[in-house]
């Protein structure tokens, strides 16, 4: 099964691989409407993820 650079599972279904880019990219709309000064080291590394994250749906 290949991996991405955190380690992570890829998915090798495209469906599968979209759904799952939708689903982070709404996770991080989510924490955008947080107080930033609230979210955890995790939370802000996803954040700095979403343009790559809307990149990957594009392409798809």
């Amino acid at each position: 099964m290949a991996v991405n650079e955190c380690g992570q599972p890829i998915a090798t279904d495209p469906n599968k691989r979209l759904r799952n880019l939708k689903k982070k990219l709404k996770e991080i709309e989510t924490l955008k409407l947080k107080n930033p000064t609230e979210l955890e080291k995790e939370q802000l590394q996803k954040l700095q993820r979403y343009d790559e994250i809307v990149e990957q749906i594009e392409q798809n």
